[in-house]
């Protein structure tokens, strides 16, 4: 039988190709829900939800808005309806504008909160 060596940079990808693959009893599910991603959304912005799901138009409000929309229709639903209510409004259009927008930079910083809590 051939002797085959590996480097140990495609040791680590090996191993977590096969973690990814095979997952062991460490692994998880994540339960995701809208609150839970206000909350994410409200730690990672330092606003409270009351800012998130208030009136005001200021730029660090409507950016979490923004991450808020991203996040809750990737993950969660793609009933815009669904998703304004969860932040306050009563009309789709206004979440239509916000799913148009970029996500914020703090994005990555999120949604490693949201995986990470139990």
């Amino acid at each position: 039988m051939r002797e085959i060596n590996f480097t140990d940079d495609e040791i680590i990808k090996l191993k977590y190709l096969i973690d990814t693959i095979n997952p062991g009893p460490r692994s998880k599910f994540t339960i995701i829900t809208l609150k839970k991603i206000q909350t994410c959304v409200c730690i990672a912005h330092n606003i409270s939800i009351e800012d998130l799901t208030g009136k005001i138009r200021t730029q660090p409000y409507v950016m979490a808005r923004i991450d808020f929309c991203y996040l809750a229709y990737k993950y969660i639903t793609q009933n815009k309806t669904k998703i304004a209510k969860a932040i306050g409004r009563n009309h789709n259009s206004g979440i239509g504008n916000l799913l148009k927008k970029t996500p914020s930079l703090k994005i990555t910083k999120i949604q490693k909160i949201l995986f990470n809590a139990s």
